[in-house]
């Protein structure tokens, strides 16, 4: 069975604390995005 790597998108990123688990449980971050409106 081949090992293939899963791509995910991160929505609303923060600080990326979410993408760094996706990272160590073998999935890709293909795209991530991070909004804040201005004041």
């Amino acid at each position: 069975m081949e090992n293939k790597t899963l791509k995910v998108a991160e929505l609303f990123a923060g600080v990326g604390g979410f993408r760094l688990g996706l990272e160590i449980s073998n999935y890709k971050v293909v795209w991530s995005n991070q909004w804040e409106p201005s004041t």
